[in-house]
């Protein structure tokens, strides 16, 4: 059984989520859109807290603090229990990866956080888990309780034999523990097969990738001369390594220069090759040649919008794409006539990897009106707007709509109760 990606997230009074049925994602394209304050940034936010809990080399950093609390820290240490709840109280959070060749056999991650005003949070419980949605057959590969102190593994073949006992602490993950487990003297299968799930695991999430236009810092990309050698594939939040990057690229793929140029003149028609170079013996920097021009351009002398658009060439283009790529309103700062492009990127790219866009652009919503169903909706689960749920848009409760030649981003402008109405 191999994971592809995360198939499924639900929360129980996580801050304004109201998701313990779960959000479902496609394994390509997923859409967000929603007012302001509506979850979104929230949501993302827990796949975010997921990477930062379990990758790394180490479970204790070198300042001697886990990646848990660090990762628990920028999710909001105890503010992210639900306002309406009183501390103390759990958060329950479960993560759901999509099994290759299944639909119905899906591997969970399922933790239970222990917020107080007193302490960090904490992990309470926590269990990794298979289960089966035809014949309702759970398997668990570990199950740990704070309480006990230890966690432990359970046979493949007899899931109420128990064959490890593992030592946790409460400031950690007990899935970054398993590696621990083959150092143990009983060297058993099932913790080999525990190890495997592990692995498969941390390979997908660690290769998860988040940006948002509103990080990048185009002073420093315009800039930046980074140091040749890293082997970089993916650009950093913040985009700095961006010559880094593309230089590493090319190397890799020798049609990603051409491709890349390519989709750049429909951006900048004059453009004849856009292309790496060195500064000096260890630096790189990026050349822009146009036409008609008698010296090349460099990222320093090009507007703020052609800058962004060509991270996002980069980050959605790229020959080497992270298992799931995350983007947030990717539209800020662009020429609306860009968004065309922008969407086609954003859809070649989910044809290949797991795509999560958020956006407030009725642009380019427009562009996505043959993507209904890849379109969820946060909106308010109360009058209070304490709460909000998620549904997916439905093909067709809009057919009528559609009928009338209404696209995706004018029922968006006009707000349309089907996907969120007006935001109050």
């Amino acid at each position: 059984m191999k994971i592809k990606h995360i198939g499924k997230v639900s929360t129980q009074r996580y801050k304004n989520l109201d998701i313990e049925k779960g959000l479902k994602l496609s394994e390509g394209l997923n859409i967000f859109i929603g007012s302001n304050g509506s979850g979104k940034s929230n949501f993302i936010a827990l796949l975010n807290f997921l990477k930062e809990s379990i990758s790394g080399n180490n479970v204790i950093t070198r300042d001697g603090v886990t990646n848990f609390v660090k990762a628990i820290s920028n999710l909001g240490s105890s503010r992210i229990l639900n306002a309406t709840y009183s501390l103390p109280e759990n958060i329950d959070l479960k993560f759901t990866f999509a099994v290759e060749n299944s639909v119905k056999n899906q591997l969970s991650l399922w933790l239970s956080l222990f917020c107080t005003d007193k302490i960090f949070p904490q992990v309470l419980e926590e269990h990794l888990s298979e289960s089966n949605e035809e014949n309702n057959e759970l398997f668990y590969y570990y199950r740990y309780y704070a309480l006990s102190g230890h966690g432990t593994v359970f046979d493949t073949k007899d899931p109420l034999k128990k064959t490890a006992v593992f030592g946790i602490h409460s400031d950690e993950i007990g899935l970054s523990n398993i590696p621990n487990l083959l150092e143990t003297p009983n060297n058993l299968p099932e913790i080999k097969i525990l190890y495997d799930k592990y692995r498969q695991i941390l390979d997908l999430v660690s290769s998860w990738r988040f940006y948002s236009a509103n990080n990048m810092n185009l002073r420093e990309i315009r800039n930046a001369e980074p140091e040749i050698g890293s082997p970089e594939k993916h650009l950093n939040p913040d985009c700095e390594n961006l010559a880094l990057v593309l230089d590493n690229l090319i190397q890799e793929s020798i049609d990603f220069e051409d491709q890349l140029n390519v989709i750049m003149r429909d951006i900048v028609p004059q453009t004849k090759r856009i292309r790496p170079i060195r500064t000096g013996r260890t630096r790189i920097s990026i050349e822009w040649h146009l036409q008609n021009t008698k010296r090349p351009l460099y990222l320093d002398e090009m507007s703020d919008g052609t800058v962004r658009m060509l991270c996002w060439a980069i980050i959605l283009n790229s020959p080497n794409l992270p298992s799931l790529i995350v983007i947030d309103e990717p539209e800020v700062g662009l020429h609306v006539q860009w968004l065309s492009y922008l969407a086609e990127w954003i859809k070649n790219a989910a044809a290949r990897t797991q795509v999560i866009i958020t956006t407030h652009s009725p642009d380019l919503l427009d562009k996505f009106t043959d993507r209904l169903e890849n379109v969820h909706v946060f909106e308010a689960s109360n009058p209070e707007q304490t709460l909000f749920h998620v549904k997916t848009l439905s093909k067709e409760r809009l057919q009528d709509r559609l009928d009338e030649g209404w696209e995706l981003g004018d029922l968006y402008r006009v707000g349309e109760p089907e996907i969120g109405g007006w935001a109050l």
